[in-house]
């Protein structure tokens, strides 16, 4: 969990940054990239989502008596690891790794059944943290960006020796 709250402070850093940065041509141009990476951002949190449902059913099937196993190792073979690794995000959210992870070592099963799985929970929230990292870590190189490329285009005014 402690990586979790360095990330959040890392967010709270980025977004008390741009808001500094939010003055004149620079407003305007956040006005337009925010929009754009809060859609990129929602995409990923929808992705999650469905990450999660497959995580829950995952290991209901893992802690019934009463379901067979092998449609357990259908699920994470067929739905879970190709779908953690096909998205363009995995490698900033490792996704793929953490699924794994979960995959080799969440065994807790609870008793009522609400909250199977310690360790996918876990995940879950450092997903989340990471995805929203993410979205200002962009933000924060796009406005770099633009900056950059308008210094390229100004002209030089050195006068000849």
């Amino acid at each position: 969990m402690d990586l979790v709250t360095n990330l959040r402070d890392e967010v709270k850093f980025l977004e008390t940054r741009k808001g500094a940065l939010a003055t004149g041509h620079l407003k305007e141009l956040l006005q337009r990239i925010i929009p754009e990476e809060q859609a990129a951002f929602n995409k990923v949190m929808t992705d999650l989502d469905n990450m999660e449902m497959l995580l829950k059913e995952r290991q209901k099937i893992k802690c019934s008596m009463f379901i067979n196993r092998r449609h357990r190792l259908t699920l994470e073979e067929e739905k879970l690891k190709p779908f953690s690794y096909s998205r363009p995000y995995d490698k900033d959210l490792e996704l793929y790794k953490g699924v794994l992870d979960i995959l080799d070592r969440d065994n807790y099963c609870d008793l009522q059944g609400s909250q199977h799985g310690h360790l996918m929970w876990v995940y879950m929230d450092l997903w989340k943290a990471r995805a929203e990292m993410r979205m200002h870590k962009q933000v924060v190189k796009r406005i770099h960006d633009v900056a950059v490329q308008q210094k390229k285009n100004q002209p030089s005014f050195n006068l000849p020796v």
